[in-house]
């Protein structure tokens, strides 16, 4: 996803951690995560698998910027779209 160090959208710096990297040492799960559930999801902040964001709200926004790659940042596996998803308060 390229889950950035913060939630400064306006000047994101991708997270370095190559999380199942390892122990695999497999290039192309470089950057990806086992997925929690979302059991009591409003009641865990913060979120992501460093804590960037302390928001559900900021959740949202980051996904519907694209993520990573959508905020111009070199995500070479991200499997979201990095155009915006289009999303509003509805």
């Amino acid at each position: 996803m390229g889950v950035t160090k913060t939630d400064d959208f306006n000047n994101p710096i991708l997270d370095d951690d190559p999380g199942l990297f390892y122990p695999y040492a497999v290039e192309r799960r470089r950057g990806f995560f086992k997925t929690s559930t979302v059991r009591n999801i409003e009641l865990t902040a913060p979120y992501m698998h460093n804590g960037a964001y302390e928001t559900l709200e900021k959740v949202v926004v980051f996904y519907d910027n694209g993520g990573g790659a959508g905020m111009g940042l070199e995500v070479p596996y991200q499997t979201l779209p990095e155009d915006s998803l289009g999303l509003n308060q509805k």
